[in-house]
């Protein structure tokens, strides 16, 4: 029986592996299951249950943090004895090994990217080498993985999952107060967009393709949502909205935690690189019609003309072409949103993923404590050394 899990999170900023721990963390408790969060600073934070344990620690892998990080982690595990350690990224991985070798407990590392070709290999060696099961988002992931030698044994796929609790119908009076709330009229065709503001996330294209749009749709409003963690991206976006007489029509808004007023607000929800992720769908849960790039990889989430409209390209010329059939046709961008939501319900539900989660936790858990009854506790100098130092203070 799975009695308290150790969840290690790079950040507690709002993006989308920090919702998905989150969630996990939240749907642990609803399970009669202790759950210590160690994370990074972050708005997040505030908004995290009382009935979480959280405690902060520079989760990095500059030395001085990492040794940091190691020892906060080591003194949580000590204290609290958790059955699992759940680290949401390779660097919260690097964090927990000094608690997994003293009190031999199994860690689990979780995978939300894809790397370039070249990265295979780095990162397979510290899988390996530092965790005990290795959870991945999609299946295509999960066999390049493999092919770059991460042992088929440990690997485990799990999608993405929704509460759609949190995700209720959104009701005309709602709609109505949150537009008025951010100076839009029921007039206004809306296009949402929440991701982080940094390169690679397709903000420029959509403003040059919204530019477009609006020559076609005078009334059409875009709202960004999203912060600029790099400091080096939003600026652009601003002066390029500025010299394409887009003042006014592109609202760009921090990151926040309640994305339910910017989903009330919209009538599609476009995130130009690709058709999957943690914002894709929530929108979709929220019964918002999708435009982005088709993918060629598994899991869909998006199938094409039934949850929204894909792209073929990367032409700018296309994704305006697409947002504005979705503005215009209102009936079928309300029938995809429709169907959406019910994608999300039938394939990517929370609870599916919980119940798959807590197998693997149970096997893992299990392993491990098959695997030192037999063998003895074998510290390295550099455990020892801590040890020796900590009992001295």
């Amino acid at each position: 029986m799975i009695k308290s899990v150790l969840i290690v999170l790079k950040q507690l900023n709002f993006g989308g592996s920090e919702r998905y721990a989150i969630n996990l963390a939240n749907a642990l408790i609803n399970n009669n299951i202790s759950v210590i969060l160690v994370a990074g600073q972050g708005p997040y934070a505030s908004h995290i249950s009382p009935k979480i344990k959280l405690f902060f620690a520079p989760i990095s892998r500059s030395r001085q943090n990492k040794q940091i990080a190691e020892k906060i982690i080591f003194d949580i595990a000590k204290k609290y004895k958790p059955q699992l350690i759940h680290a949401q990224c390779r660097n919260s991985l690097l964090c927990c090994q000094l608690a997994r070798r003293v009190f031999q407990i199994p860690v689990i590392s979780h995978e939300h990217l894809a790397y370039k070709a070249s990265e295979y290999a780095f990162v397979v060696n510290e899988l390996n080498s530092n965790c005990d099961i290795v959870i991945t988002i999609a299946p295509y992931l999960a066999k390049r993985l493999i092919r770059n030698g991460l042992k088929k044994t440990r690997v485990k796929i799990v999608l993405n999952g929704i509460n759609l609790n949190n995700f209720t119908s959104i009701t005309n009076e709602e709609r109505i107060e949150t537009r008025n709330s951010l100076n839009l009229t029921s007039y206004n065709r809306v296009i949402l967009c929440l991701s982080r503001i940094v390169p690679g996330k397709g903000i420029e294209k959509l403003v040059d393709a919204f530019k477009i749009v609006c020559k076609r749709i005078p009334s059409a409003r875009l709202i960004i949502a999203g912060d600029d963690e790099w400091g080096d991206t939003k600026a652009k976006i601003e002066e390029k909205i500025m010299k394409s007489n887009l003042s006014g029509k592109v609202l760009i808004y921090p990151a926040h935690f309640d994305i339910r007023k910017f989903h009330s607000a919209a009538d599609v929800f476009c995130y130009p690189p690709i058709n999957r992720g943690m914002a894709v769908m929530e929108a979709m849960a929220s019964e918002l019609p999708i435009v982005a790039k088709r993918s060629l990889t598994k899991p869909f989430v998006v199938e094409h003309n039934i949850h929204g409209l894909l792209l073929q390209t990367d032409k700018v010329g296309e994704l305006a072409d697409q947002l504005t059939i979705l503005l215009r046709k209102k009936a079928l961008a309300r029938q995809m949103g429709r169907a959406a939501r019910q994608r999300i319900k039938e394939k990517f539900n929370l609870d599916d993923v919980i119940r798959i989660t807590l197998k693997i936790y149970q096997q893992a858990i299990k392993a491990n404590e098959s695997l030192h009854t037999e063998k003895p506790v074998c510290f390295s100098t550099v455990t020892r050394n801590y040890l020796l130092s900590t009992q001295e203070t």
